[in-house]
C-alpha cells in the first residue's frame, strides 16, 4: 500500500467520521430545542389553567356578591342536607366553573393543587349556602374571608408547582 492510498483513506474516513460527528451534534440540539419547546408549553397550559380556575371562581363570587338575588338552595330529595346553592343567572358561571375545574383534573397531576382548587370550590359553595339563609344583602364576612383564603391557598399551591420540576417534566414514571 502506498502512502498516498494511506492518506486518501484517512482523509475519507476523517470526513465520515466528521459528517457523523455533526450530525450527531445537530440532532441532539434539535432534541433539546424540541424538548424545551415542549416545556414551554406545558408550563403555559399549566399558568392557564391555574389563571382560568380563579378566574371563574373570583367571578362567580361576584357575582353572588353583587347580583342582589336571593341565592336559593336545590335539594335532590327534599329537607336534604347541604343543599345545592342557585342564583337567577348564574348559568354561565357554573359553566366557566365547572370547565375550569375539568381541565386542572385533565391537566393538573399535582394532588396538592387538585386539593386546593376543591377547598376553593368548597367554599364558594359554603358562601353561597350561607347568603340564601342570611338574605341577599347581607354578606356572610366569615365564609367571605374562609372562600378568599381559600383562593389565596390555591394561588400558593399553583406557583409552587408552577416552579418545581413535576410542572416542568412531568411525574417521574416506572
Amino acid at each position: 500500500m502506498s502512502i498516498e492510498y494511506v492518506a486518501a483513506l484517512i482523509g475519507a474516513l476523517g470526513a465520515l467520521a466528521g459528517t457523523y460527528l455533526g450530525a450527531w451534534a445537530t440532532g441532539r440540539s434539535q432534541r433539546y430545542s424540541l424538548d424545551m419547546t415542549f416545556v414551554r408549553e406545558r408550563l403555559r397550559q399549566r399558568e392557564a389553567a391555574y389563571v382560568d380556575f380563579l378566574a371563574a371562581i373570583r367571578q362567580f363570587r361576584r357575582f353572588l356578591l353583587t347580583s342582589g338575588n336571593q341565592v336559593r338552595l336545590l335539594f335532590w330529595v327534599p329537607g336534604s342536607a347541604p343543599g345545592i346553592p342557585s342564583i337567577e343567572g348564574d348559568d354561565k358561571h357554573w359553566e366557566a366553573l365547572e370547565t375550569a375545574v375539568a381541565r386542572l383534573r385533565i391537566s393538573i397531576d399535582d394532588r396538592t393543587v387538585q386539593d386546593a382548587a376543591d377547598k376553593s370550590v368548597y367554599h364558594l359553595y359554603e358562601l353561597a349556602r350561607a347568603m340564601a339563609k342570611q338574605g341577599p344583602d347581607t354578606i356572610p364576612e366569615e365564609a367571605l374571608a374562609a372562600a378568599r383564603d381559600a383562593d389565596r391557598e390555591f394561588e400558593d399551591a399553583a406557583r409552587a408547582h408552577l416552579a418545581s420540576r413535576a410542572a416542568l417534566i412531568g411525574p417521574r414514571r416506572s
